[in-house]
């Protein structure tokens, strides 16, 4: 007759020694999972209640065929969320995907550590998802076509160029006014407009107001940039835009016009 063992369960996330070892720790006076005892041991106190470590696998719910995954940090508490469409579920989580920056820590995406038939060290969600929806990524940079690298629907993923994929990144985070390439000059007291694009840089004068700084963008944009960045970053100057006169619309474009066509002619 073989013995029977006590099932015994943490004192603090309450996993069952059915599902992982628990033990009695005499230094704490608490019965501990393992990962539990390590963080009492090491930092003196719990990081994390929960019962998941770093190296289980992320978690996931579905809705109305969209997949919502928690990305964790190293001690299971969620710092993202990222979307994908169920229909990659399967795969998808079969990997330990985890919370990646690019740009010197400012854009966040979600990667996993690459297979060695894959021949690279990361692989990006976005493009393990564009790789099984059939795009054809080879050479290509796969761009969030709404700007949030949490959303990974094959719908907002499309193969572009550098230079597509450079025009549609959203401001950073640190832009006060939400608008990519305008800025307060404090010393001057006036509005900055900053264009720069695969080695194009152009100047544009200060000006008096932000509406006037953010045509001036605009108009930039919608000579160097795609539909889709053009569309997407659109939204947010149309209120700006909207304050200016028919007139002043007009002396912006003529002159914003005469530095594109000399920058072109210099280039030339």
């Amino acid at each position: 007759m073989t013995r029977r063992s006590k099932i015994c369960y943490c004192d603090i996330c309450g996993v069952s020694s059915l599902d992982k070892p628990v033990m009695f720790s005499a230094k704490h006076n608490k019965l501990l999972c393992g990962k539990h005892k390590w963080e009492l041991d090491k930092y003196g106190e719990i990081k994390n209640p929960t019962q998941y470590n770093r190296f289980d696998r992320n978690r996931y719910r579905v809705q109305d065929g969209i997949v919502y995954m928690d990305i964790c940090d190293a001690f299971q508490n969620k710092v993202a969320e990222a979307l994908f469409d169920e229909e990659y579920l399967d795969i998808v989580i079969q990997r330990k995907w985890r919370l990646t920056y690019k740009r010197h820590g400012i854009y966040p995406y979600v990667s996993t550590k690459a297979l060695p038939e894959e021949k690279i060290a990361h692989m990006p969600l976005h493009r393990f998802i564009a790789k099984l929806a059939g795009m054809d990524i080879d050479g290509f940079e796969i761009d969030h076509i709404n700007g949030d690298p949490m959303d990974n629907r094959k719908c907002n993923l499309r193969c572009a160029t550098r230079h597509e994929q450079v025009s549609n990144i959203a401001p950073r985070f640190t832009n006060k006014f939400g608008i990519r390439g305008v800025s307060f000059d404090k010393k001057y007291q006036k509005y900055t407009v900053d264009f720069q694009l695969d080695g194009l840089r152009l100047y544009f004068k200060p000006v008096k107001t932000l509406p006037e700084a953010v045509y001036i963008r605009h108009l930039a944009e919608q000579h160097f940039f795609d539909d889709v960045a053009i569309n997407r970053h659109l939204p947010s100057m149309q209120p700006y835009i909207d304050q200016l006169s028919e007139s002043q619309k007009r002396d912006i474009e003529a002159y914003v016009d005469e530095i594109i066509q000399r920058k072109e002619c210099d280039a030339s």
